[in-house]
């Protein structure tokens, strides 16, 4: 084989990894431009006068007063009365969830009954049921723990049917006969 020949048919060694700062600031630059447009847009129509500041109040003022709240802890008294009430809702939820979505797959008259309801309720806006709740239930923790159940009591009862009815009826037969 000639040199030539050589050159031609070897293979070449990898090129060192080169990092492509164009490339980088430009994808990067993609992702923040439309954030920093909507953050310029949000502040120029608030302090326009084109919407009231009730409706729309200014995002300076929005982080000015989130600053107070987090240092006078009011922020964390908040969040976690918000993270507490969601839990204990999840947990009512999941638990009773799980209960009847197993009753709904073992029992016919179970199904029979809940079935309509948890097909009419899971796709509804449940947002929509705020104020009835805010009617029924007042307007401190039990009607914002009773939304957090409603919210998320017919995904976990729907979940648990489909797990329920998905094991193999073997596997039920077998586990009953060794007790």
């Amino acid at each position: 084989m000639s040199e030539i020949e050589t050159r031609i048919l070897a293979p070449r060694a990898p090129s060192p990894i080169r990092f492509d700062l164009a490339g980088a600031i430009g994808r990067r630059a993609g992702a923040i431009v439309p954030l920093l447009a909507l953050v310029m847009a949000w502040e120029a129509t608030s302090r326009s006068g084109a919407v009231t500041p009730f409706l729309l109040p200014p995002l300076s003022a929005v982080l000015e007063r989130v600053w107070q709240d987090a240092l006078s802890g009011e922020l964390a008294v908040n969040l976690g009365l918000t993270l507490f009430r969601s839990l204990v809702g999840f947990a009512i939820a999941g638990a009773g969830g799980v209960v009847l979505g197993i009753l709904m797959a073992r029992q016919r008259w179970v199904r029979w009954f809940f079935d309509p309801i948890v097909s009419v309720g899971f796709p509804m806006p449940k947002i929509a049921f705020l104020p009835i709740f805010m009617l029924w239930l007042g307007l401190y923790d039990v009607s914002k723990i009773s939304m957090a159940v409603f919210n998320a009591i017919f995904p976990v009862i729907t979940a648990t049917i489909a797990a329920a009815e998905g094991v193999d009826r073997q596997l039920l037969w077998s586990a009953r006969s060794l007790g």
